[in-house]
């Protein structure tokens, strides 16, 4: 009797290719973890630093320069003088809570403005009533 072996077809089979995968996934792996450590030091070892800068680069001030001068008439007179005022903003999200700091704070306002208490109190609760999200329009001082 006769037996049948099945017939297997022949693979070729490489050699190195578990070699290969192991070392793309080792190199992934090392990019990994550098990625991962850069990034640990930014947040952990650094982070105090970028926050500083952040919150000193929030708010800065700038000069703007009058567009123009005096306006004059033909004759020479001065129909238009420049002349310099004072704003005050009060930014709604700086202002503290209803507190002791708050009344403070407002009182300093008042003094500079040449105001009541009261009257700083009001027009405060006023601009953040009628624009709650924006900070609040400039105040004129004269």
């Amino acid at each position: 009797m006769m037996r049948f072996q099945p017939v297997i077809p022949k693979t070729k089979h490489r050699q190195g290719t578990a070699l290969r995968v192991a070392i793309i996934g080792g190199a992934g792996l090392f990019l990994f973890a550098v990625l991962f450590f850069r990034l640990w030091s930014l947040q952990v070892v650094t982070g105090d630093e970028y926050l500083a800068e952040a919150t000193e680069n929030r708010t800065r001030e700038v000069r703007v320069r009058p567009p123009r001068g005096r306006i004059l008439d033909r004759d020479g007179n001065v129909l238009v003088d420049n002349r310099t005022s004072m704003a005050l903003q009060l930014d709604p999200i700086e202002v503290p809570d209803p507190s002791p700091a708050r009344r403070k704070l407002f009182k300093s306002v008042a003094g500079l403005l040449d105001r009541k208490l009261e009257w700083v109190q009001n027009r405060y609760a006023k601009e953040v009533e009628d624009n709650p999200p924006a900070p609040l329009s400039p105040w004129p001082t004269t």
